[in-house]
């Protein structure tokens, strides 16, 4: 419960709405004390227990009662101030001054006037940095006990609690707004005209607020202020219980009747937001000018003392309102400084210009490795400077993550700068131009704000680079320099091999033509390039064309001799070294050996490890080597002799039931190994661009060869399709592991439930689907003589 005040024009309405109240409150049992009244007949209705304090009913003492927080004298009928300063404790504080500010209750601000002084000396306080219990300055403590002093002087303000008359005919609402360096204000009075043509007029509610310390300009403070007076005449008009017939807001400031006047987006932000606040609660057509000395919104932007304010008119009771009509004021449609109105105007300007990137930075690169370390250590050290708490920052060398997130923001850079129009395209949500070249692979953008391919994949079982690889622009610098970053580390290969790596996260337009125009540049494929004879080439051999288990049929040839270290110190002696190349017929994968002389001991070495891990060949065929040819004689000893041997285990048993054949190329004949040739080709292709002078240990050359290996194996075994919805090629990984052996790891899947039999036909039905792949495109381009096409007559 709480107190409640009300009232009434006449005695007669005032007694019938006391006796209702008390009817409908005793019928739930509740019973009405401290009544007070300004009217003794009122009162007399009231047993004298139920009154709030034994007045006697000719009201000749000037006794008041609090009601709401603020002090009420009955007998004259009007509200009154009380300030009841704290005890002196010798030092003043912040916390003290702050505490004897809020004694001063003044929930309508009807002394706005000298409550702003008291937040202006709040204000000043926090500017010097005081803390709470620190003694303010001497200058600031003379300030505040001139302006505690001057608070008890307003106890004798006295403020009329009728705000209306008897006959009163229409009640008009009338805001006023100002603005200070100081402070901005806004004060609401109701004007009431009766039905002889007196006026009556009352100041209703006022509120003030300091300038913000960081400082803003005047129009934009006056601008403050008028949305202040809006938010508060939205309050008071659904409080008044009187019907309003007109509201009218009074500003002193041109610029911002310009400001209401005009459409709110035509302006900036800032006035755009603060002019549509305003302009719901008090339409344009509410606004007009007044001059800044009659505006008594002026007096709580400055404060004056309290001994001014308690007869000063403007405040209380504005001259120009008291008339019987409004007078016109100059509406002053232009402001008098068009110059400050128009610098909040918001402009567009549109211009159409050639855009041309700036790759002054990134030209300066020929490696994308520098690049994303230099780019890596700048971006470190900028987020260095934008830590507060420096020992947060990151030690060490650079990361992976911090290399891709370098590289991510050069390609968004890139892409931002050639593909403009598609990424605000992509962003707004419109469809693309039609003469854009990203037209048909309907981008989209990532979380990282990359311009992806959207494709029709989306549902495929591949990563998601591979489903929405990132589009690069082949004009920029950047996409060159991560072509030929993939170049070297493959080992120089081919377009078609880089290619098919490029497409697993990047999409190049035109790439094809841009990767061999860079292979075709590299100085160092130049520089081992070599031209070949040509002759006619003949058919195919089945075991060429006939789908069978990876390296059932075998090609062996040799390359070398290479020069290993025999130790990685110095004046180690150079040894020589040979490697021994295994192919598969069918599928063309490679396995190579690093065998220490050309003898038949140590090849037959070579081929138990290759057997061991690659699986038994059925046939193997070779040249007529010497070595090759006493390989095979062994061999057949070998075998013979183990198919003698007593106790022989399975894998011995395993031998002996499964020989090798071997066929052996005439002689003279060595187009008939071209399948080998061209393997040992490939091999030293990358080794000679990987090594150049470099001279490596038995087990680093071991290592290298795997790696290459690996890079063969990889190669795709038909040419790379420009359209984002085909598959991959397939490549001898497939066969071996079921992907290239280049690839990106899969996730683990042990977890999954699934049986053994449907496992073991899923893995079947991939390998078939490989195959069937490999009859029906592989074999389709065995068709073609790429090369030898012209028939010369045979050398004599």
């Amino acid at each position: 419960m709480d107190d409640c005040m009300t009232g009434a024009k006449t005695i007669t309405e005032a007694l019938e709405l006391q006796s209702q109240r008390l009817a409908v409150l005793k019928s739930s049992n509740f019973i009405l004390r401290k009544w007070s009244s300004s009217e003794p007949a009122i009162l007399a209705a009231v047993p004298e227990d139920f009154r709030e304090t034994q007045i006697p009913l000719n009201f000749d003492h000037d006794e008041t009662v609090k009601t709401l927080g603020m002090h009420w004298n009955a007998a004259a009928d009007d509200f009154r101030f009380t300030f009841h300063p704290g005890p002196d404790k010798g030092k003043v504080t912040k916390r003290n001054v702050l505490s004897e500010i809020a004694r001063l209750f003044d929930p309508l601000g009807l002394m706005a006037p000298i409550t702003i002084r008291g937040k202006f000396i709040m204000q000043s306080l926090w500017k010097l940095k005081v803390d709470w219990d620190e003694a303010l300055p001497a200058e600031m403590t003379q300030y505040w006990n001139a302006f505690r002093n001057d608070l008890l002087l307003s106890t004798k303000i006295r403020i009329p609690r009728c705000i209306t008359c008897i006959d009163e005919l229409s009640h008009e609402l009338h805001g006023f707004s100002d603005a200070s360096e100081l402070a901005y204000a806004g004060v609401i009075y109701l004007r009431t005209v009766s039905t002889t043509g007196a006026v009556t007029v009352r100041l209703i509610a006022a509120k003030s607020k300091v300038a913000p310390l960081n400082k803003i300009s005047l129009p934009r403070l006056e601008l403050c202020g008028a949305e202040l007076l809006a938010n508060l005449m939205y309050v008071i008009q659904n409080a008044l219980p009187v019907e309003i017939s007109q509201v009218y807001g009074w500003t002193d400031s041109t610029i911002v009747k310009y400001w209401l006047m005009s459409p709110p987006h035509r302006w900036k932000t800032y006035v755009d937001n603060r002019v549509t606040t305003i302009t719901k609660v008090m339409p344009p057509s509410c606004w007009s000018h007044i001059k800044g000395d009659l505006n008594p919104a002026d007096l709580p932007t400055r404060g004056i003392s309290a001994e001014d304010l308690e007869h000063h008119q403007l405040w209380w009771q504005p001259p120009f309102l008291q008339k019987g009509n409004i007078p016109k004021v100059s509406s002053h449609d232009n402001p008098e400084s068009m110059d400050v109105a128009i610098q909040e105007e918001k402009r567009t300007v549109v211009s159409h210009v050639n855009v041309k990137y700036d790759t002054s930075m990134v030209t300066k690169y020929s490696s994308l490795g520098k690049l994303q370390r230099h780019s890596s250590w700048f971006l470190r050290f900028w987020k260095f400077l934008q830590l507060k708490n420096k020992d947060e920052i990151q030690k060490g060398p650079l990361t992976v993550r911090e290399l891709q997130t370098t590289l991510t923001l050069w390609v968004r850079a890139a892409q931002r700068t050639i593909f403009a129009e598609e990424v605000l395209a992509v962003q707004n949500k419109m469809p693309l131009p039609r003469s854009s070249k990203l037209l048909t692979l309907s981008p989209m953008l990532d979380d990282n704000g990359l311009l992806r391919v959207g494709g029709r994949i989306d549902r495929a079982p591949l990563t998601f680079d591979e489903r929405h690889p990132v589009m690069l622009p082949n004009a920029h610098h950047i996409t060159r320099l991560i072509i030929e970053n993939l170049h070297r580390s493959l080992k120089h290969a081919g377009c078609q091999l880089v290619l098919y790596h490029l497409q697993k996260k990047y999409w190049i337009i035109r790439g094809k033509s841009l990767v061999r125009k860079l292979i075709n540049q590299c100085k160092v494929c130049v520089l081992h390039k070599a031209e070949t004879m040509s002759q006619v080439m003949g058919n195919l051999p089945q075991h060429r064309v006939t789908p069978s288990r990876p390296f059932s049929h075998v090609g062996i040839d040799y390359a070398g001799p290479v020069l290993l270290r025999s130790w990685k110190g110095r004046k180690s002696k150079p040894l020589k070294a040979y490697i021994a190349l295994f192919i598969c017929c069918s599928t063309k994968a490679i396995h190579m050996e690093l065998v220490s002389d050309m003898t038949s001991e140590t090849f037959i070495q070579a081929l138990h490890r290759f057997t061991a891990r690659r699986g038994r060949p059925t046939h193997i065929y070779s040249d007529c080597g010497t070595n090759f040819i006493g390989a095979n004689r062994e061999l057949k000893e070998f075998l013979q002799f183990v198919k003698t041997q007593e106790h022989n285990d399975r894998v011995s048993r395993d031998l002996a039931d499964k020989g090798i054949q071997w066929s052996f190329n005439p002689p003279g004949a060595p187009h008939m190994g071209g399948l080998w040739e061209a393997g040992v080709k490939s091999a030293k292709f990358h080794l000679r661009r990987c090594l150049g002078d470099t001279s490596l240990t038995f087990e680093e050359y071991c290592t290298l060869l795997c790696e290459v290996e690996a890079c063969l194996n990889s190669r795709p075994l038909t040419p790379s399709s420009p359209d984002p919805t085909d598959l991959l090629p397939i490549s001898p990984g497939h066969f071996l592991i079921g992907a290239p052996l280049e690839a990106i790891p899969e996730p683990d899947l042990c977890e999954l439930k699934v049986s053994h039999l449907s496992r073991w036909q899923h893995v079947q039905q991939m390998s078939q689907h490989f195959w069937n792949r490999w009859s029906q495109e592989y074999l389709r381009q065995l068709q073609r003589r790429p090369k030898w096409n012209v028939e010369h007559p045979n050398l004599k």
